[in-house]
C-alpha cells in the first residue's frame, strides 16, 4: 500500500517542475520531522512560522524562504483534501512577499551613443537596428510589436503609430519629428531585405524569417551586438531595457502617469507604478515643490 508521501509524489510527478517540488518536499518536509504518523505535522507548522517570522534583507534569502514555505504549505494543502489531518495547520500562515525586481534603463547619453554608432555604420543592417532603437524608445513598444509593424501603421504626416497590442487591443502613440525622418530615410533601404520581384507589408522586412518580418531573436542579437561596437556592456541591454527607458526619462521629464500607462499600453495602472520607484529624487523634488505642507512649512520658517 503506498504511504500519503508517495501517493502526493505520484501527483507531482504529473504537475510542471514536479521533479525539483518532489526534492523540495523531501529536503523541507520529510528530512525536518514529518512521518507517517503525521506527527511531524506541528513541526512543519513551527517551521513555517519561524520563516515568516524572521527577517532577511537578502533577495535571493527572501526568496528561498517563500519557496520552501510554499512546498511545506501546499503538503498541507494535500493532507487536509486526503482527509488525512482534520484541519489544515498551514492555512493562515502568510508567505513571505518577495519582492518584484526594479525595471533596468540606459541614460540618455547612452541611448544617443547606440543611435549614433548605428548610424555611423556603412551597412544598411546598421542603419535598420539604429532606425529600430530610434522607434522603440520613441514609442515604448514591445519587441513583438515592434518587429511585426505592418508598413501603413505610420502615419507620417500625423506622427502616429498605429499599433495592436496584447489582447488584439488598438493604441495610437505620438512619434517625434526626428523619429519620422529616420523611419523616411530608412524606407528606400527595405528593398535590401526584401526578395526581388516580390513586395512586403512588413516595416521591418527579413529575407530569411518565415514569419516574412524581422525576428525577436535577430533584434536582439543586432542589439547586443551594437551595445558591444559602442562600449556598452551587452548584458546591460535588451529590448525591454530600451521599453523601461522610454518610461522612466518620460517620467523624468514631468509626463503623468496615466498617460505613459497609456503609451506602453498597460492594461492596469499599477503595472506602470512600477517606474515610480526607479525615480525617488524627482519624486522627492515633486512633493517639496507642489505639496500644500512644503509651502507652508517654507512660510512657518520665515
Amino acid at each position: 500500500m503506498l504511504s500519503v508521501v508517495e501517493v502526493r509524489r505520484a501527483d507531482l510527478h504529473e504537475e510542471k517542475d514536479g521533479e525539483d517540488h518532489i526534492a523540495d518536499g523531501k529536503d523541507h518536509i520529510v528530512d525536518h520531522g514529518l512521518n507517517l504518523s503525521f506527527g511531524g505535522i506541528p513541526c512543519v507548522l513551527d517551521r513555517s512560522r519561524h520563516i515568516a517570522r524572521r527577517k532577511c534583507g537578502h533577495g535571493e534569502c527572501r526568496h528561498k524562504d517563500g519557496h520552501e514555505q510554499n512546498t511545506e504549505k501546499d503538503f498541507c494543502r494535500f493532507l487536509y483534501s486526503e482527509k488525512v489531518i482534520s484541519t489544515n495547520p498551514a492555512a493562515y500562515i502568510l508567505t513571505p512577499k518577495q519582492e518584484k525586481p526594479l525595471p533596468k534603463f540606459l541614460s540618455v547619453e547612452e541611448i544617443e551613443k547606440l543611435i549614433d554608432t548605428a548610424f555611423a555604420k556603412k551597412d544598411y543592417r546598421y542603419w535598420r537596428i539604429g532606425v529600430m532603437i530610434e522607434l522603440m524608445y520613441a514609442t515604448g513598444l514591445r519587441v513583438s510589436e515592434l518587429v511585426g509593424l505592418p508598413e501603413n501603421s505610420i502615419n507620417y504626416g500625423k506622427k502616429l503609430v498605429t499599433l495592436v497590442g496584447k489582447g488584439n487591443k488598438e493604441r495610437i502613440v505620438p512619434i517625434a519629428g526626428r523619429v519620422i525622418t529616420a523611419l523616411q530615410e530608412y524606407l528606400p533601404l527595405r528593398k535590401e531585405f526584401i526578395k526581388k520581384n516580390s513586395s512586403s507589408t512588413w516595416l521591418f522586412p527579413s529575407l530569411t524569417a518565415v514569419s516574412g518580418h524581422l525576428t525577436r531573436d535577430a533584434f536582439y542579437k543586432d542589439l547586443k551586438k551594437l551595445a558591444a561596437d559602442c562600449g556598452i556592456y551587452p548584458s546591460r541591454i535588451s529590448p525591454h531595457v530600451l521599453r523601461h527607458s522610454f518610461a522612466t526619462h518620460l517620467l523624468n521629464n514631468n509626463a503623468d502617469l496615466r498617460s505613459v500607462q497609456k503609451m506602453l499600453g498597460h492594461e492596469n495602472i499599477t503595472t506602470t507604478e512600477i517606474y515610480t520607484h526607479i525615480i525617488p529624487q524627482k519624486l522627492g523634488d515633486v512633493v517639496r515643490s507642489k505639496h500644500p505642507l512644503a509651502h507652508f512649512e517654507e512660510k512657518a520658517d520665515d
